[in-house]
């Protein structure tokens, strides 16, 4: 208990009412910042940091209180000095842990990527060809398997920039919009429409090129060939060289050659491998069924090149979205892509598989980048070289380099929800969440039906402080999970009452009841409510299954447990380079 001249000289020098004058107005300061700090884009690590000065005012003003509260007592004697230097060394120290290594105080620039990507004479995008066989559905493969091997062709040629076949997968009903609103949308000036109608062992193939902004034709032709390979494989070629003459674009010797190149003269395995192009579209839940087709093409042809750099990419896909166990999966994504890169060096679509590998499988984030690299000098306009490059420069902790490759990957793919929400995972992971959050609902608004959107949106709308939207982003994405809707209802009483701790606490919940648990939301889970030791134990796991949460070490998800030394031990075992 105080001695009573202890209690006399606190009152003596007016300790309590310093004090309480200066809680009364630190509490003011800190309303104003929390209320001004949407509009004015005041970032989270700033707050953090007024915070902390707030705190430490409160022992600075403590200090002077004791010193000079009393009347006559103004001189300043060393060991104020003193106190005031240790409190200001503290200061500086907690400012520096919870800056989050952001960029206090910086603005950045207003972000233009959302809009359409600038239209340049380079551009081209090849819309999906009519089908008018008498038998349509039968022969709709033909249709489609066509239409991406041209695409494949003309994107061999570096000085065109080729809109990826998913965003022109758009117009295959085009929706009464005309071929100009259709170039708007994708950014280009020029547009190859077509047909194929296949009749008995005939097919005929019409083709054209339209300049949008005039709606003029630069070339025209028709071709009529036996559905055969070469038949096939000489029309796609003349098609590409044809297309390239006429927007008079520079053909190297090489591209030449690899666009002349037939890869198979096996006309049943060609067929199969169509039929594998129509049925994979590049997504998990289509990877088991491609995947059938390509094998049988690699069995009727064991030198079919192309049929197995697909098959790779359907193990990929099968081992990243859990199809098949990775351990199972990966392995035999490598062998299909050095299969198909043995027989042909130069499809960069086999480079990119094989990333995969590296970078998923092995953790060999050199050899990873090393095939990136060469898959994007074979093919600059590989819209899928760019989607993982973004994440490996990611994981390597290059973030503005990340966010440039995927804007590089929204511009040849424009209308594709899943690159808009690759990118925004970039713009996330640098700590640009106002720019990520605009992306995010750029993507639902392409695709509301994916619900991993509504997700990190909401992970940015928390790192923001909004955190009522944030709630209610978690609520569309676990409808999306199936979750039961009155959990999901409720968890707006339970934010009310428990803060964000309730929201992670029931999505922990709703993961370890899974009959299909995935470690890596797991262990974010956990991470978000700040329990480290079963975060890194659901890390293990997610390490020996290899969930791509791990490679996301730089996610600001992690914030809550980043200065446990066991990160950097992670990142080490990892192979990632250690953050300071």
């Amino acid at each position: 208990m105080p001695s009573p001249s202890l209690l006399l000289r606190l009152k003596e020098r007016k300790l309590v009412q310093w004090a309480l004058g200066y809680l009364t107005g630190a509490f003011v300061v800190f309303q104003a910042v929390e209320v001004m700090a949407e509009p004015w884009g005041i970032s989270p690590a700033l707050q953090r940091i007024v915070h902390v000065v707030l705190v430490m005012g409160l022992f600075i003003t403590l200090v002077l209180a004791w010193y000079h509260g009393e009347k006559g007592h103004q001189r300043v004697s060393g060991g104020e000095l003193v106190l005031l230097g240790v409190i200001g060394v503290m200061a500086l120290g907690s400012g520096w842990l919870v800056r989050d290594r952001a960029e206090v105080g910086v603005t950045q620039a207003p972000w233009s990527l959302p809009g359409p990507p600038q239209a340049t004479e380079q551009r081209i995008a090849i819309l999906p060809f009519a089908n008018h066989s008498p038998a349509a559905e039968a022969d709709a493969y033909l249709a489609d398997g066509l239409h991406e091997e041209i695409i494949t062709q003309i994107s061999k040629i570096s000085a065109l920039d080729v809109v990826s076949r998913t965003s022109v997968m758009r117009f295959r009903d085009p929706e009464g919009r005309s071929l100009p609103q259709i170039a708007a949308e994708l950014g280009v000036w020029y547009i190859l429409e077509g047909s194929i109608r296949r009749a008995d062992d005939q097919i005929r193939v019409t083709a054209q090129l339209i300049d949008a902004r005039t709606d003029g034709h630069l070339w025209a032709e028709t071709y009529d060939r036996r559905h055969a390979a070469s038949a096939m494989f000489e029309m796609q070629s003349d098609v590409a060289i044809e297309i390239a003459e006429a927007l008079s674009a520079n053909l190297a010797p090489a591209e030449r050659t690899r666009i002349e190149k037939r890869p198979t003269e096996n006309d049943e395995a060609y067929d199969i491998y169509l039929k594998g192009l129509h049925t994979y579209t590049g997504s998990s839940a289509t990877a088991i069924e491609g995947n059938a087709y390509f094998l049988q093409a690699v069995e009727l042809d064991p030198e079919f090149a192309e049929a197995w750099a697909k098959l790779s990419l359907t193990y990929v896909a099968m081992g990243n979205f859990y199809r098949a166990p990775p351990s199972e999966a990966f392995p035999k994504a490598k062998d299909a892509a050095l299969r198909a890169l043995e027989l042909d060096g130069s499809i960069a679509g086999a480079h990119v598989s094989l990333a995969w590998v590296h970078f998923t499988f092995e953790r060999d984030w050199e050899a990873a980048g090393t095939e990136l690299l060469r898959a994007l000098q074979l093919n600059p306009g590989l819209m899928e070289a760019h989607y993982l490059r973004a994440y490996w420069l990611q994981a390597m902790g290059r973030f503005d380099e990340a966010v440039r490759e995927g804007e590089r990957a929204v511009e040849i793919d424009p209308l594709n929800a899943g690159t808009h929400r690759a990118t925004a995972r970039m713009l996330h992971v640098a700590r640009r969440f106002q720019d990520a959050a605009t992306l995010f609902r750029q993507s639902i608004e392409m695709d509301p039906a994916a619900t991993g959107a509504h997700f990190y949106l909401a992970l940015s709308l928390e790192q923001m402080g909004r955190v009522e939207e944030a709630v209610t982003e978690i609520q569309k994405a676990a409808l999306g999970d199936g979750r039961d809707s009155i959990e999901v209802a409720a968890l707006e009483q339970r934010y009310a009452e428990e803060g964000m701790a309730g929201i992670w606490e029931q999505w922990l919940a709703w993961h370890l009841d899974s009959p299909t648990q995935r470690p890596g939301p797991i262990a974010v889970s956990y991470a978000r409510l700040a329990r480290a030791d079963e975060a890194f134990e659901w890390i293990e796991r997610a390490c020996d299954l290899h969930d791509s949460w791990v490679f996301q070490l730089n996610d600001p998800l992690w914030d809550p447990i980043r200065r446990d030394p066991r990160i950097s031990e992670l990142r080490r075992r990892l192979n990632l380079p250690v953050q300071p």
